[in-house]
């Protein structure tokens, strides 16, 4: 496949996807409840999971199984210390073999971590050079909404808001890719967004952008 750019309209603009754009972490990927009973151990235990050669097997899969797959090979940085080598899976897919073999769970892989502790992936490379040199040139945006961590409160307020925000969202957009769109079609969304309190939902995150980036 070959990745294709951005169209010019009106403007020509990419917007960055915020999942990774700013610190990529994810709050819901681990967490311990008020059920359980040795709190500090499993946090101890949590601990581990971010040491560097830890992290990118929970993300990847390990090495040295008796299976099909290992996703690395043990390896040696260039000062001698034990790194992570991605092996070679043949004609395997990568993202198959991974969730088959990742236990996902707490992790953190830090930019400094690759030629370190673990190879960066030859599939990720390839789909980072894209992002770099196909798309980058045409983000012009300065600000993004970032990951951030909410009050329960407002998480509860923006996950219901956005159940029928996303529903109306998708509906419209399946319709216009079939049928195509005019200026009534687009109008009819906005009014539907507001009557779901799109403007309260905004007026949440902006308060957290504004928050972000003091």
């Amino acid at each position: 496949w070959v990745p294709l750019p951005a169209l010019t309209a009106d403007v020509r603009n990419v917007t960055p996807c915020n999942g990774s754009f700013t610190s990529g972490f994810d709050r819901g990927r681990c967490v311990v409840t008020a059920n359980c009973k040795n709190p500090e151990l499993v946090c101890a235990w949590i601990d581990q999971m971010y040491a560097p050669l830890q992290s990118p097997q929970n993300n990847w899969g390990t090495y040295g199984e008796d299976d099909d797959f290992d996703i690395f090979e043990m390896d040696k940085n260039a000062d001698g210390e034990p790194m992570l080598k991605h092996a070679w899976l043949g004609d395997a897919s990568p993202v198959e073999v991974r969730e088959a073999e990742a236990v996902g769970g707490p992790l953190a892989i830090l930019d400094s971590y690759y030629g370190k502790y673990v190879t960066c992936p030859d599939d990720a490379q390839y789909r980072l050079d894209w992002i770099k040199d196909i798309y980058t040139p045409d983000m012009h945006t300065k600000y993004i909404i970032p990951n951030v961590f909410m009050t329960s409160d407002d998480t509860k307020k923006c996950s219901d808001l956005q159940a029928d925000i996303t529903k109306a969202i998708n509906t419209a957009k399946s319709d216009w890719v079939m049928n195509g769109f005019d200026d009534a079609a687009w109008n009819k969304l906005q009014d539907d967004l507001k009557k779901y309190n799109i403007d309260e939902l905004l007026g949440i995150y902006q308060h957290y952008v504004d928050e972000y980036y003091k």
